[in-house]
């Protein structure tokens, strides 16, 4: 895979998006089909939520501070990294 090909690393990422909100996000909890968490920051509560299967596997929203988007966004904040150290970060995260 190149290693900057985003629509695969994207589709890559929603295929194992339950191990990406577990690795980005650990102190969240599983309900139905969302990852739960208080927000990008990894704090505790239930605001902010990313979506597990689906069409919509891997988008999330913050109900608090209404910020949204998919995977790739969600790393980027979770990380601080721009788009280019988003897609090196992923590729090789997902090896």
């Amino acid at each position: 895979m190149p290693s900057h090909d985003k629509e695969e690393i994207k589709r890559q990422l929603i295929d194992r998006v339950e191990r990406v909100v577990e690795h980005l996000l650990p102190n969240g909890t599983r309900r139905a089909n969302q990852w739960c968490i208080g927000n990008v920051q990894g704090d505790p509560g239930q605001s902010c939520r990313v979506n597990l299967r689906g069409d919509k596997a891997g988008v999330w929203k913050d109900f608090n501070s209404d910020e949204s988007g998919d995977i790739l966004e969600l790393w980027m904040k979770v990380e601080n990294l721009d788009f280019p150290e988003v897609l090196k970060d992923a590729a090789e995260w997902l090896g």
